[in-house]
């Protein structure tokens, strides 16, 4: 799940989400309202990786990879989504978060930038 906030970034760079007609759907957690009261199903997993493969294949062909980081004795994990446009980190643009939803949104975001 991407928060409230991640939801607005995404909407504000253009990223394709599906308006919902009845707006009463907005407090179930599966949708997000902007600033025009409209409410807006939240994206899946594979709807965010489905964007990032078109935005990336449209910049160079790459391989979009997920993984999960582990840190030690505190069992902290981190999710990361990277695009590999070639070998060395420097080709790569990352996307992090605490689920693989937010970091492959974040990774959205970052093959959006101008």
């Amino acid at each position: 799940m991407i928060t409230f906030e991640l939801a607005k970034k995404l909407k504000k760079v253009g990223f394709p989400f599906h308006a919902i007609a009845n707006g009463k759907e907005a407090w179930d957690g599966k949708v997000f309202v902007d600033e025009d009261l409209q409410a807006y199903a939240l994206p899946t997993l594979e709807e965010l990786i489905e964007a990032c493969t078109m935005k990336a294949d449209k910049r160079s062909k790459g391989n979009i990879s997920l993984y999960t980081m582990w840190y030690g004795q505190g069992h902290f994990t981190k999710c990361s989504a990277i695009y590999w446009r070639g070998i060395s980190k420097e080709d790569a643009l990352y996307g992090t978060g605490d689920t693989f939803s937010e970091a492959v949104a974040k990774l959205w975001l970052e093959l959006n930038k101008k």
